[in-house]
């Protein structure tokens, strides 16, 4: 039986792209069941604040503003941080002849950093990118 540290570790990590999240928002089924899975603790997962921006960015009111509030409530934030900006940057570099724009490059630093893959619908915008793995949604 695998001590409580090693189920942990085996247990899903993602980051969640913001389209993945207007998707839940928007009532996909593919998405609901994967939120599922985070609330019931097989996948840990994590949004960037770029995400956040971006969500709130498209919230017409408060009841929208209520509703990606209980969204990202049971996920885990992370910073745009020093660390976060120069990974970034150096991936925006490498990439810039695919035009990865800075906020798809802040998503996949965090990614990055993180060593956990990324859940995205927008596969054309980060499939080059070696440094990380994307998410299979089913």
């Amino acid at each position: 039986m695998p001590e409580r540290g090693d189920e942990e570790q085996a247990r899903t990590e993602i980051l969640i792209d913001t389209d993945v999240l207007i998707e839940y928002l928007r009532g996909s089924p593919v998405v609901r069941r994967l939120i599922d899975e985070i609330r019931n603790g097989d996948v840990k997962a994590y949004f960037s604040t770029i995400t956040e921006t971006e969500l709130y960015s498209g919230s017409r009111n408060e009841r929208e503003d209520a509703r990606i509030a209980a969204l990202l409530s049971f996920l885990t934030r992370v910073d745009v941080d020093g660390n976060v900006a120069v990974v970034s940057g150096k991936l925006r570099y490498k990439y810039r002849a695919r035009k990865l724009e800075t906020p798809d490059a802040i998503i996949a630093g965090t990614a990055q950093i993180l060593n956990v893959k990324l859940a995205t619908f927008n596969r054309r915008h980060f499939e080059m990118i070696t440094e990380i793995e994307l998410f299979d949604i089913e």
